[in-house]
């Protein structure tokens, strides 16, 4: 099995960082871009097919709300930092089985 990644970016990180998804590391579990400003909406897709993605701090960067919205389409994202706001997956299905 392989080892999970965390990962934070520097706030000097922009859009231009990101030319090719095929660069991304499949397996980053957790990404901290707060602070990033310089990452706009323009790198959600990018962030988007981390399909092991579970939690991302986007708190200060440039993405927008509906760019935030959107990084929540990936199934795997539980938790979603956004400056004062978090939105959270909870699985209820474990608790209809009861």
């Amino acid at each position: 099995m392989t080892q999970p990644i965390s990962l934070k970016l520097s706030i000097f990180t922009s859009d231009a960082h990101f030319p090719d998804v095929s660069l991304f590391d499949k397996r980053i579990t957790h990404l901290d871009i707060t602070g990033c400003k310089f990452i706009t909406d323009i790198s959600v897709p990018f962030f988007k097919a981390l399909s092991n993605l579970q939690q991302i701090d986007i708190s200060g960067a440039g993405i927008s709300l509906c760019g935030a919205l959107s990084l929540v389409e990936n199934e795997n994202l539980k938790v979603l930092f956004m400056d004062k706001i978090i939105i959270a997956r909870v699985n209820h299905a474990k608790e209809k089985s009861k």
